[in-house]
């Protein structure tokens, strides 16, 4: 490869222009206020450490599926089943259990007796085992198998219960006494009516369906003890077959303003399974109550129907529709992994799933996640890739809704096969929440199947941290706790601070008062060794902090002889009762995005890495380090504590980079839509292709990316219109836009071209006639854009994780925040963003760690 022409591509000279451009930045803000309020933490507030390791715990359990799907709410006796695979084995003579918790507490405790667990050889009732008698309450129960239970590896097991619904939607986690990591089933959606689901909804298949909260209606005054049950085919012949004998059918009945009990079915007819079935109960219902029904029976046949409609008719009263069942095959193994959980953030979203029936070339991949909702409309990039008939297809295809996405398919896929679905740049929910519908189907396998909820917007960490050492099992151990905060001045030898363990039992704090000291790393005289504590002896213990302590003074606590806990678990934490709080919220660091900044240098412990397009590059050597820092004057900035660099992202498309500082390699590369390096043969290649100059990322290595064709041989492909370079200038049937993270912002006249293109020397590229200018995307957080060289506007703004612009309201605010000045992007407008608060006033969510912003050094 030749190399490129300085005065075509030389990233130095764009880097000391929009260096020298930021340096003249002014102050076009108004001056911020004295500052923020702030409102003081009430005395003996609570708070929780972030959680802490014992042991190596085991993984989560798998393919956990509830049943019913959808419920009334606050419906009365409701049947539930939660099902899930072990992959440990289980067995009541080792005082295994397993838990079942709900995400929203249920409307009622189930009773002892209304709980059952399958799996195995294991037949239980109750929650009584070898270990223990075990808990039905309305936040969990908790189930320790008998001494005759036995459930090998890759069992599945079921736990089957009854219990007044909750009000709002809500999913199980599991864990089991092999699993502490908990596993979330799929949503139970809550609805003001009746709910129905199949515990099974493959075609064929022998089933439960579960109906709940039917209204009765338009009865006589004695009521009725027949209620007939019809299923009606939709869109075909096929339909349900309900079985015959009464212990197929277990009836609920809620009199009004009266208790749930179980009405028995004393007689069943016809005698023949079909649509329809009338069940003869021991007592009479009445108007105004409600039904609950579980029934068995037999889904329809293969191609038959596609979905049926129940009915529920008490004898002479009036019919109420129960819902609608949609019958077919499903995915399996679902996983979605968004790269980063920061609310509102673009995210890679890595979706796998294995297919149960086969689908034909031109058939569909469906994803959804309609709560938040999950936006696919800014897709900038899309790539299925089959594991098992090792093919891979990529197209930049955009999403066009904000709560689905359908992926056509130019290759086939075969049943069983594995896929993985990955796509550049979702945007995750702007608010903190746990999406627990991310569901994926296909045309073949056309029932949805939910994948495990993950938590949007969640930092998971407190800021205080606890560390044990030794962290294994059952050992005696040093526990520090730092990054404590005082909330509130504190009296020595009167004021207190309580600590309490979170997760599995069995951790037991020393007895004695001198295994405790306070560090006050702010007023030293605060320190001192603990003389009077209560409790210890248990996870709970309260010390009188020895010494006066002035409120906002840091604080850390260490404490000698613990015995830790026997249950390896990464869910402990220990929750401090007192004038105590952590540190200041932080921006949550954003791992492994799209969205990291082009340039930033970031020490993850102490070792360094320079991005580029959401890619850690490793650097080996302080050599290397010194060389990338001639050319790159990003402030270095440090990693959370704990996150792991993002070495094996594939890098955005559109993203330049090369290694010449470093090594002398002059090749210029330009990553692909199909996720490849490919390199420029010459200085006009480069610049015919559209490319800016300026934005060439200077990294150590290629990160063992694979080095595909040549630019020339990829075609439109691979110029900065096809892979949506930042500094693209785009000629659309005559109207002009420049790009600027992944959004066209338009020229409005010539006179704004011209004074465009004095600093941004690409060259223009022409779209495909009838294709549609995104001006609606919104950019990729980080990205830093300017208007100065179109209409003398000094502020540089940068785009946060809400999507709005930031403006810096000095030069040092920008230089301290970690940005890189090569990397701004001019831009004729600032396109009906909306612009937010200023940098200095979103704190470090808004520096170059907290935005990943292009450039910044870590």
């Amino acid at each position: 490869m030749q190399e490129q022409s300085p005065s075509a591509t030389s990233p130095r000279r764009g880097w000391r222009r929009t260096r020298l451009l930021a340096g003249t930045l002014a102050v076009t803000i108004g001056a911020l206020g004295a500052g923020l309020a702030v409102t003081a933490l009430p005395a003996y507030a609570q708070v929780t450490s972030s959680a802490y390791t014992i042991g190596t715990p085991s993984g989560a359990v798998t393919t956990v599926r509830a049943t019913p799907t959808s419920v009334g709410s606050g419906a009365a006796n409701t049947a539930f089943s939660i099902s899930f695979t072990s992959p440990g084995a289980l067995a009541g003579s080792s005082s295994s259990w397993i838990s079942v918790a709900p995400s929203v507490a249920l409307g009622s405790a189930p009773t002892q007796a209304s709980i059952a667990l399958t799996g195995g050889s294991c037949i239980q009732g109750g929650t009584a085992g070898v270990g223990g008698a075990g808990t039905a309450a309305t936040t969990s129960i908790v189930i320790y198998l008998n001494s005759s239970c036995s459930i090998a590896a890759g069992s599945t097991v079921t736990i089957s219960f009854n219990a007044t619904a909750p009000t709002s939607n809500f999913y199980f986690n599991v864990t089991t006494s092999s699993n502490d990591t908990a596993a979330a089933s799929n949503t139970i959606t809550v609805g003001a009516g009746t709910g129905l689901s199949a515990a099974n909804a493959s075609f064929g298949a022998n089933t439960t369906y579960s109906i709940s909260n039917v209204p009765i209606a338009g009865l006589g005054t004695s009521g009725t003890t027949a209620v007939t049950l019809a299923a009606t085919a939709n869109g075909g012949t096929g339909t349900i077959a309900f079985s015959t004998g009464t212990a197929g059918y277990t009836v609920t009945y809620t009199p009004s303003g009266g208790t749930a009990a179980n009405d028995a079915v004393t007689a069943v007819s016809p005698t023949t399974a079909g649509p329809t079935v009338t069940l003869t109960l021991a007592s009479a219902i009445a108007n105004s109550g409600t039904l609950s029904i579980v029934a068995t029976g037999t889904n329809p046949a293969a191609g038959t129907a596609t979905s049926n409609t129940i009915t529920v008719t008490p004898s002479g009263g009036t019919a109420e529709t129960a819902g609608t069942l949609t019958f077919g095959n499903s995915v399996t193994n679902v996983t979605v992994s968004p790269s980063t959980l920061v609310a509102g953030a673009l995210a890679t979203y890595t979706v796998t799933f294995k297919a149960s029936t086969a689908v034909a070339v031109g058939g569909d991949i469906n994803l959804s996640g309609a709560t938040g909702p999950t936006n696919f409309a800014t897709v900038t990039g899309i790539s299925v890739a089959d594991a098992t008939a090792n093919w891979r297809q990529v197209t930049s295809t955009p999403g066009t809704t904000s709560g689905s996405i359908t992926i056509a398919l130019s290759n086939a896929i075969a049943a069983g096969d594995s896929i993985t679905v990955t796509l550049a740049e979702v945007t995750n929910p702007t608010t903190a929440q746990t999406v627990a519908d991310f569901m994926v189907s296909t045309t073949a396998d056309s029932v949805p199947t939910t994948a495990p909820a993950y938590t949007i917007g969640a930092n998971g960490s407190t800021g205080i941290v606890v560390t044990p050492n030794p962290n294994t099992t059952g050992s005696l151990s040093t526990y520090t706790i730092s990054n404590l905060k005082a909330s509130a001045n504190m009296t020595g030898g009167s004021s207190t601070i309580a600590l309490s363990v979170n997760g599995p039992a069995g951790t037991v704090f020393p007895s004695a008062a001198s295994s405790y000291t306070v560090t006050d790393s702010t007023t030293s005289s605060g320190s001192g060794t603990v003389a009077t504590i209560s409790g210890g002896g248990t996870s709970s213990v309260t010390i009188t902090v020895p010494n006066s302590i002035t409120s906002g003074d840091a604080l850390s606590l260490t404490i000698v002889n613990v015995i830790n806990p026997s249950t390896a678990s990464s869910a402990y934490t220990i929750t401090f009762t007192g004038n105590v709080t952590g540190p200041a919220p932080v921006a949550a660091f954003p791992g492994a995005t799209t969205s990291y900044p082009n340039g930033a240098i970031i020490s993850y412990a102490g070792t360094h890495y320079v991005f580029a397009g959401g890619r850690a590059f490793g650097i080996s050597s302080q050599s290397q380090l010194a060389a990338l820092q001639k050319v790159n004057h990003a402030v270095i900035q440090s990693a959370a504590s704990g996150a792991t660099a993002p070495t094996s992202v594939t890098p955005r498309s559109g993203t330049l980079i090369f290694t010449r500082p470093i090594n002398g390699a002059s090749t210029i590369y330009v990553v692909g839509t199909d996720g490849e390096l490919h390199g420029f043969a010459t200085p006009k290649q480069f610049g015919d292709g559209g490319y800016n100059g300026a934005l060439v990322v200077t990294v150590t290595n290629l990160g063992g990316l694979t080095v595909g064709d040549t630019v020339g041989a990829g075609g439109a492909a691979l110029n900065a219109l096809g892979t949506s370079a930042d500094g693209a200038i785009v000629n659309s049937s005559g109207a002009y836009f420049v790009f600027a993270g992944g959004r066209a912002f338009g020229i409005s006249s010539q006179s704004q071209l011209t004074a465009l293109q004095k600093v941004n020397h690409a060259v223009v590229q022409t779209a495909v006639s009838g294709s549609t200018a995104p001006t609606s995307v919104t950019p990729r957080a980080g990205t830093l854009m300017f208007t100065r060289p179109i209409n003398g506007a000094a502020t540089i703004y940068v785009v946060g994780t809400d999507g709005e612009l930031h403006g810096f309201a000095t030069p040092k605010q920008f230089g301290d925040g970690g940005y890189n000045g090569a990397l701004v992007v001019t831009v004729t407008s600032l396109g009906g963003l909306t612009v937010g608060d200023t940098v200095g006033a979103g704190g470090t969510a808004l520096n170059a760690l907290g935005t990943s912003a292009d450039g910044a050094i870590v």
